[in-house]
């Protein structure tokens, strides 16, 4: 594991300069591994990709223990892979092992922000504030620098499905790269946004109503509501729309997410279905 661009070597020769006096200026995260080691060469290029999209946000460092035993010694390595991270020139955090790409990402954006990551934050909190406007144009200044920004295009879809702005999130979800891991929580959001691109003025018969009638009142912000007419619809015309039905009411549970009802949706649905 040598230099690649966005990881540096270190030794016991320059650890004192390339970490601990980097980490007075910087985040540096350290990675000890050692060539024999199969949970390192897994980890490995996971560190590459993040701190390769870390905008410079934190300097990566890889030691290897076999070489610098000393410096395994003194940090008390005793497990491989072992990451620490340091900043003014001590250990403020640590992981132990190989960890999913998703966690490493959350254990560093959380040392190390970068300014994507602080754009985020911040549109997270107008959304929090119910600041509409300007959540939309803090997410979409993301995608601007970042076209296809998974996590940008994904939470503005699930603001303009709370706003009940179909045709809007629907355009917003389907901007998730068909290969980002948020993809699939993007694609369950989609029948909600087919949903709500039904709001009309109320002049349909049967089904067709109550299909209108569930996107108002997701529109309204009343989701239990919306589900109880979904279940009703279903009931009469179980296939609607070729399981358009079934795909919002789905979508719905998963928007209400750890709500007591859910459970007791999902078996009155599967009644209704089955």
């Amino acid at each position: 594991m040598s230099d690649n661009g966005h990881a540096i070597t270190v030794t016991e020769a320059n650890f004192q300069a390339e970490v601990i006096d980097r980490s007075k200026s910087v985040p540096v995260l350290v990675d000890f591994w050692a060539p024999w080691c199969m949970p390192c060469r897994t980890l490995s290029p996971v560190l590459d990709r993040v701190a390769a999209d870390s905008e410079g946000a934190f300097v990566l460092a890889k030691l290897n223990t076999d070489e610098n035993p000393n410096l395994a010694a003194q940090y008390n390595i005793r497990s491989i892979p072992a990451v620490k991270v340091f900043r003014g020139g001590r250990v403020v955090d640590e992981f132990i092992g190989a960890r999913p790409e998703r966690e490493v990402r959350e254990f560093v954006k959380a040392l190390a922000p970068t300014q994507m990551d602080r754009w985020l934050m911040e549109a997270a909190s107008l959304v929090y504030g119910e600041r509409w406007d300007e959540a939309a144009a803090a997410y979409r200044r993301i995608l601007d620098a970042k076209p296809g920004h998974p996590q940008a295009a994904l939470e503005l879809g699930r603001m303009y499905v709370g706003l009940g702005k179909g045709a809007e999130a629907e355009a917003t979800l389907n901007e998730v790269p068909a290969d980002a891991p948020e993809r699939t929580a993007a694609q369950a959001m989609l029948p909600l946004a087919d949903l709500l691109k039904h709001v009309t003025n109320g002049t349909e018969q049967g089904p067709d109503a109550l299909y209108a009638e569930a996107a108002r009142q997701v529109a309204q912000r009343r989701v239990h509501d919306a589900v109880e007419t979904l279940l009703d619809l279903l009931r009469r015309e179980r296939d609607y729309r070729d399981g358009a039905g079934k795909r919002a009411v789905l979508a719905l549970l998963e928007y209400l997410g750890d709500d007591p009802a859910v459970r007791d949706y999902r078996r009155r649905l599967a009644s209704v279905l089955f």
